[in-house]
């Protein structure tokens, strides 16, 4: 349940330049159009869901946010001195012939990151069990572990996580929802979607809605 004060601080947060400006958004694919002309905002430590049945258009939005894919009309506009997106997709972008750790170790190197901050994250998660087996050999809940680290890792100001809880346990969904309280705490914003509504829900300060590649932002959670 979100409380008097939690909507007001969420006014106050749209009252600010938003994170993320999108216009007009528009994307084709073998022909048929995936996003029609899709506009919203996103603002500095807020969560946002995005719902939306399979084939709406949530994973070719995200990749398109990120630079994954080339958008063929429509503006993203990124608010000054944006630091970047960390991205979380069921591919997981994981090595499978290397171990979690060796997987962080080179996502760390390449991004700068400092050696604290993937510790933290191995805590976090409480991958310290699997961090030294190799991808292949792990089960679907411990790569969508391995990768929330890896995703987390980047120094963001956006985090964009498509379908995070998919084969999670409800011990590491809670440490998935603690997480993201305390990124937004920190300033982030996440931008996600899930058809777990009852675990995001009360985290959630707006909901989005896609579907036949047309968005529309619903009211925040009352």
């Amino acid at each position: 349940i979100r409380h008097a004060n939690d909507r007001k601080h969420m006014t106050q947060r749209q009252q600010l330049p938003a994170l993320v400006s999108v216009r007009n958004l528009s994307q084709v694919y073998s022909h048929r159009k995936i996003l029609k002309s899709v506009s919203f905002d996103l603002y500095r430590s807020e969560i946002v869901v995005l719902q939306g049945p399979n084939g709406a258009g949530k994973t070719t939005l995200f990749k398109v946010l990120c630079g994954l894919l080339k958008k063929i009309s429509g503006d993203i506009t990124l608010s000054s001195g944006f630091l970047g997106t960390g991205l979380y997709l069921p591919d997981s972008f994981l090595y499978e012939d290397l171990s979690i750790r060796e997987n962080l170790n080179l996502y760390a190197l390449v991004l700068g990151c400092p050696p604290n901050k993937q510790q933290d994250l191995v805590q976090q998660f409480d991958i310290t069990d699997f961090y030294d087996q190799r991808v292949r050999f792990l089960s679907r809940g411990q790569r969508v572990r391995g990768a929330l680290c890896r995703a987390f890792l980047l120094n963001a100001d956006l985090f964009v996580l498509d379908e995070p809880f998919s084969g999670l346990d409800a011990v590491s969904i809670r440490k998935l929802l603690e997480a993201l309280t305390a990124f937004r705490a920190q300033g982030k914003t996440i931008l996600l979607s899930t058809h777990s509504v009852e675990d995001i829900g009360p985290i959630t300060d707006r909901w989005m809605e896609i579907n036949k590649g047309r968005l529309r932002v619903l009211s925040e959670q009352s």
